[in-house]
C-alpha cells in the first residue's frame, strides 16, 4: 500500500508539473540573450519582424532635416577639414547611413508599443530630442564650425554621438541585431570622423 500511495502521488506531480506554464524569461533576461548574441542559431532566434515603420520615418525626418539646412549653409572652414578625414572612417560611415536608413523603416517592434518595451523607444526619442536641441542651439548661435563639436553637457560631440545611440536604442526596440550592427558601423566611422574634426580644430 504505502508503494500505491507513493505511485500515485509522483504521477500527481507529474500531471502538476506538465500543467504549469514554462518559465517566461523576463524582459531583462531576454534582453541580455539579445544582446549577447554571438552565433547564427541565437540570431535566428531573435523575433525580428519586417513591416514599415513610421516610428522609422519619424527618426529619419529628425535626422535629415537639420542636416539639410546645414548642408545648403556649411560653416567657414569645414571644406578644410573634410579633405583631411581617414577614408577608412568615411567609408565605415556612409555604409552605415545607408545601413541605418533601411533598417530603420523596414522593421517594427513585435511587442508594438507595450510595456516595457516602449521604454527603449522613448528613451531613443530623449536622445532625437537632445539632438534637435543641440543642432538649434547651433543654428542660433551664429552657425560657426567649433559650435559643432561642442559638448551638450556632459555629452560629447553632441551632433554625432546622440544619433547614433538613438538608433542603437531603436534597434534594440525594434529587437534586430541588423539595426544594432548599422548603428555600431555608422558610430564607428560618423563618431570617428568628428573626433578627427575636433583633433584638428584643436590643433590649430
Amino acid at each position: 500500500m504505502p508503494n500505491a500511495e507513493k505511485s500515485i502521488a509522483d504521477e500527481k506531480g507529474r500531471h502538476d508539473a506538465g500543467d504549469r506554464a514554462p518559465d517566461t524569461p523576463s524582459v531583462g533576461k531576454r534582453l541580455i540573450q539579445f544582446l549577447m548574441c554571438s552565433d547564427l542559431e541565437k540570431v535566428k532566434k531573435v523575433q525580428m519582424q519586417f513591416g514599415f515603420s513610421i516610428v522609422g520615418v519619424v527618426f529619419l525626418a529628425m535626422l535629415f532635416v537639420p542636416n539639410i539646412i546645414w548642408g545648403r549653409n556649411q560653416p567657414p572652414g569645414y571644406a578644410e577639414i573634410s579633405k583631411n578625414e581617414n577614408r577608412i572612417l568615411l567609408a565605415l560611415e556612409r555604409i552605415g547611413e545607408v545601413a541605418a536608413t533601411c533598417t530603420a523603416v523596414i522593421f517594427v517592434c513585435p511587442q508594438g508599443f507595450s510595456f516595457p518595451w516602449l521604454l527603449w523607444l522613448i528613451a531613443a526619442f530623449a536622445l532625437m530630442i537632445l539632438y534637435e536641441i543641440a543642432w538649434m542651439r547651433y543654428f542660433n548661435g551664429g552657425g560657426e564650425l567649433a559650435d559643432m563639436y561642442r559638448p551638450l553637457g556632459p555629452i560629447p560631440i553632441p551632433l554625432a554621438s546622440l544619433p547614433v545611440a538613438a538608433i542603437f536604442l531603436l534597434g534594440v526596440w525594434y529587437q534586430s541585431p541588423l539595426t544594432l550592427i548599422a548603428a555600431i558601423v555608422l558610430g564607428i566611422g560618423h563618431i570617428g570622423i568628428h573626433l578627427g574634426h575636433v583633433r584638428e580644430l584643436s590643433g590649430r
